[in-house]
């Protein structure tokens, strides 16, 4: 199992990011909606929105422990400048986000995606002969 609390170098200061259902929390209470497109740029933006918003999470939570730790010091802009600078570790990132979050690995997850859809597929030429079937 992965650790929830992942860390990353934003202007060159350790960030923690805490991958936990309680991310959804910061969204909400800051009226932040993520969801995205099947646009690849929409779905990196909402990536890197998410990943922010687990680094306020985490910065909650110390703060909520210890109160002389300051309020976290990057914004939306550093994380995009650090997610276009670091695309391997982003990428890495988001792997991790989604095995957290969903409980299950990409790989996992895209297995599922590909049943769905042979599903479907089948469900569709299923339906074709049924409806030729019935014409005859």
């Amino acid at each position: 199992m992965l650790n929830p609390l992942q860390k990353i170098v934003v202007k060159g200061k350790e960030v923690e990011l805490l991958l936990t259902p309680s991310l959804y929390r910061v969204c909400k209470e800051r009226g932040w909606v993520i969801e995205s497109s099947t646009d690849l740029a929409d779905i990196e933006q909402a990536y890197i929105r998410l990943l922010y918003a687990a680094a306020i999470n985490a910065n909650n939570i110390r703060r909520f422990d210890d109160s002389s730790i300051p309020e976290l010091d990057i914004t939306l802009m550093d994380m995009q400048i650090w997610s276009f600078s670091n695309p391997s570790e982003f990428v890495e990132m988001i792997k991790k986000a989604i095995e957290l979050l969903s409980g299950k690995s990409v790989e996992q997850l895209a297995k599922e995606e590909e049943k769905k859809e042979e599903k479907k597929k089948r469900g569709s030429l299923l339906s074709a002969i049924t409806r030729l079937l019935r014409r005859s």
